[in-house]
């Protein structure tokens, strides 16, 4: 048995450092160990032997003790047999079926603790019997697995590469500086007089009606600038920066309260369903007392059923309705007659306003937290 010692040393071309200076010296001419790994497996050869038996009632009655044989079969370098007891191993077995398996290869005992290895209770007899599963046309299959072990493990090693760093996805900045830098632009959109440059495969592959207009009239006509209408700059400015980037722009320069409701005009416009959903989680985040109305019926018109229920939630809550009731929009929506709302080219009402205006109507003047009979009435227009 060795001794241990006390304190650190190192010899170096014939001289012995201390401890100290063994340490100092190491970290200006310390090198990096690679990264070894090393393995252990088994050598194995897998095999399977099926041994059917035709006419099992036939074998029945050779006595216990008896047994029938398979054919010789050879897996992993040497020859195997199954044995097939019909009346049991012994007088003591006698009411089982037992099977065994049978190492025939000679000199080969040193290579196996037994030249035989089975069960003595494989199945009884009745049991086997009475499962028509099993014992189907009077015949049965044994299947043996077998699985030899040769020598003994193998052991290997292998250098690995150090480990690689691998950088962060920069998919949406390259986009957000391909829009930026209008390099390759191939359409340009036009809102109000400000101009923006873009790539239509970008367009086609985010927006299906983008999609639609830029492959179907646009294409045949071969215009190369679009006008927008009914749009503010700063809001399709937004519009693009998540059709490239699949984020929201920040609003450092902009009032977030006034845009995102655009914004979502626009995303129900394009069909940009993730912006959408985006923009409806923000209102729903941000509905207060002067917005509730304007959210509410933002919400009607864009099929917003999670903002709207949101808004709902916000009347229902206490002293929330008189802080409502005092408020322009609130007066500006008692004053509307559903009568007169615009009309559509073959003459019919927009039905979802005259809905939506009864039923603000009715939910600030009665609300179900002060009428608890009535608050099991239908909700006209409102989402299941």
């Amino acid at each position: 048995m060795g001794r241990r010692c006390g304190g650190v040393g190192r010899a170096t071309g014939g001289r012995l450092f201390s401890g100290k200076e063994a340490y100092i010296s190491d970290i200006f001419h310390m090198e990096t160990a690679p990264n070894l790994v090393s393995t252990c497996t088994a050598p194995v050869f897998r095999g399977q032997h099926s041994f059917v038996v035709s006419d099992y009632s036939l074998n029945m009655g050779l006595g216990p003790g008896e047994f029938i044989r398979s054919k010789m079969f050879n897996i992993g370098g040497f020859d195997w047999s199954i044995r097939y007891y019909p009346d049991g191993v012994n007088h003591r077995c006698r009411r089982y079926i037992a099977v065994f398996l049978e190492l025939m290869t000679q000199g080969a005992k040193e290579a196996s603790t037994s030249q035989i290895y089975g069960w003595e209770k494989f199945i009884e007899r009745t049991t086997l019997d009475a499962s028509p599963a099993l014992l189907l046309l009077d015949r049965i299959t044994i299947v043996c697995d077998i699985i030899v072990l040769k020598d003994g493990p193998l052991v290997s090693g292998v250098v690995l590469p150090p480990p690689t760093k691998v950088p962060p996805s920069a998919l949406s900045s390259d986009f957000e500086k391909l829009l930026e830098s209008k390099e390759g632009a191939d359409i340009t959109f036009v809102v109000k007089g400000e101009s923006f440059p873009v790539h239509k495969v970008v367009l086609i592959a985010r927006s299906p009606i983008l999609k639609a207009l830029l492959c179907g009239s646009m294409t045949e006509s071969g215009a190369s600038h679009i006008t927008v209408e009914e749009m503010e700059p700063v809001v399709f400015k937004a519009l693009l920066h998540f059709i490239y980037t699949d984020s929201l722009m920040p609003f450092d320069n902009c009032d977030e309260d006034k845009l995102v409701p655009h914004l979502l005009r626009a995303a129900d416009r394009y069909g940009m369903e993730r912006l959408k959903a985006i923009c409806e989680v923000k209102l729903c985040m941000n509905i207060d007392v002067e917005r509730v109305i304007t959210i509410f019926v933002l919400a009607d018109q864009h099929q917003c059923n999670m903002l709207k229920r949101a808004c709902l939630n916000f009347l229902a809550t206490p002293n929330t309705l008189e802080k409502v009731i005092k408020t322009p929009e609130y007066d500006e929506l008692k004053n509307l007659d559903p009568r007169n709302f615009p009309q559509t080219e073959d003459g019919r009402f927009f039905v979802a306003m005259r809905m939506l205006w009864w039923e603000i109507l009715f939910r600030l003047t009665f609300p179900p937290l002060h009428f608890p009979h009535i608050a099991g009435m239908p909700r006209l227009g409102l989402p299941a």
